[in-house]
């Protein structure tokens, strides 16, 4: 008999670890709906949510999900991706919290033929509305409570056009789709890291909607962009490819376009990362921000965070003056009650090397400014690092970017990597553009 009992505690105690290690870590969840300006009480609400969390943030991560996700299942997604962050995070010993911004993107007829598509773009309006209104307020609203923690956004799909609209309010559209007014377009903003997944922005959305990268209001110091493969079978998202018949070229699937300053900021500033590993052909949310994608891109946030670039933004402005809503259990509150407000403090934070998805570029940048050094870049593992050798040596060689605005945009990395050999075989004909 004490045998048994002692199996039987040891089973216990096993199962009890088990369930502290998988256990659902909490996050903030706000509801944004057709992206009208939020009430105070909304706003407040979700500060005091991330109060309860962790009162001084160091990161506050931002989720934004995408198309046709029905509010229940976004909530689901999101603790699942919450769970992978935090655990990527209290690793690096950074105190936490993680934010989801839910928006009314279900779409009754997305799944009828004839109605598809009319379907589809109502919610690229509505996603605009949503980025430009409600998710820009929200932005700010933390922006102001927690000045010193970094904001990293993590955005999928036609969330992407949420946290674009939210980041720059004054973004030119060419298209047909109304343009509206944005919420206090004159505070600035300024995302540590912007992970743009599975992007259903137009491939040429800065090149066309007139962007600042180097404006004193609007700055993400890291842009982390997947770009589908362009050609092949093989981690292709098929969702992507089916988007290119109703819109055109999305930026998940392709090398953006962008005007020349535009690339020499990005560049210069090593602010834009192209990755192309584990694609989902379906799209999902979960599967866009896995634990290898998590761990590649918050480990490059706080690497960013810890190394801030010079050119700080203006003062926020004056302290918040929306009370904050103290509840004994307020919506938007995801996961375990706490027994009182104050989080255990996160494991101490310390230096982390910088990551290998970054130091290559910057070895590219630091480079000397000659043919012979540059060229072995060509070859680099890291095809961020190859994109970046090519604007060095078309800066060199032709006085500005060619292939890189011209030949590359709309369509994918491979057609980057035709243009080294361009470079490699033919340096006298690179810079003319048939």
């Amino acid at each position: 008999m004490p045998f048994l009992l002692k199996i039987f505690t040891r089973f216990l105690m096993v199962w009890w670890l088990s369930g502290a290690v998988l256990a659902q870590q909490p996050f903030a969840l706000a509801w944004l709906g057709d992206g009208s300006q939020l009430s105070e009480f909304t706003v407040g609400e979700t500060l005091y949510n991330v109060h309860r969390i962790q009162d001084q943030p160091e990161h506050i991560v931002v989720l934004v999900h995408g198309y046709n996700v029905p509010r229940e299942d976004g909530a689901n997604q999101f603790q699942e991706v919450a769970d992978r962050c935090y655990g990527v995070l209290n690793k690096l010993g950074r105190k936490t919290v993680v934010v989801g911004l839910e928006w009314d993107s279900a779409a009754p007829g997305a799944l009828t033929p004839w109605r598809s598509k009319n379907a589809y773009l109502t919610k690229v309006e509505r996603a605009r509305i949503v980025g430009h209104n409600a998710a820009r307020q929200m932005l700010l609203r933390l922006q102001k409570e927690f000045p010193n923690a970094k904001i990293d956004v993590m955005a999928h799909s036609l969330g992407c056009e949420v946290s674009a609209g939210a980041l720059f309010p004054n973004m030119v559209y060419e298209d047909e789709i109304p343009k509206t007014a944005s919420y206090d377009p004159d505070q600035p903003l300024r995302y540590n890291s912007w992970a743009l997944t599975g992007s259903d922005l137009d491939y040429n959305v800065w090149y066309n909607g007139q962007i600042d990268f180097d404006g004193p209001k609007s700055k993400a110091d890291l842009m982390w962009m997947t770009i589908s493969p362009y050609v092949g079978s093989g981690f292709r998202d098929q969702v992507l490819q089916m988007r290119h018949a109703i819109r055109g070229m999305a930026g998940g699937s392709s090398f953006p376009r962008m005007t020349e300053s535009q690339y020499d900021s990005v560049f210069s500033r090593r602010a834009v990362f192209f990755d192309q590993r584990d694609i989902p052909q379906g799209h999902e949310f979960v599967r866009y921000f896995s634990q290898a994608r998590l761990e590649r891109i918050l480990t490059a946030a706080v690497w960013i965070g810890d190394h801030p670039a010079p050119g700080n933004l203006p003062a926020a402005g004056p302290t918040l003056s929306v009370a904050v809503v103290r509840a004994e259990t307020p919506r938007g509150f995801v996961g375990p009650q706490l027994e009182s407000e104050p989080t255990p403090a996160a494991p101490t934070a310390s230096e982390i090397p910088e990551p290998s998805d970054l130091s290559d570029l910057d070895k590219v940048l630091a480079a000397p400014n000659r043919i012979e050094e540059l060229l072995p870049y060509l070859e680099a593992p890291n095809s961020s690092a190859q994109l970046y050798a090519l604007w060095r040596l078309e800066r060199l060689l032709c006085g500005g970017v060619v292939r890189v605005g011209h030949g590359l945009a709309g369509g994918g990395l491979e057609l980057a990597l035709e243009a080294r050999e361009a470079v490699r075989g033919r340096l006298d004909l690179h810079c003319k553009i048939h």
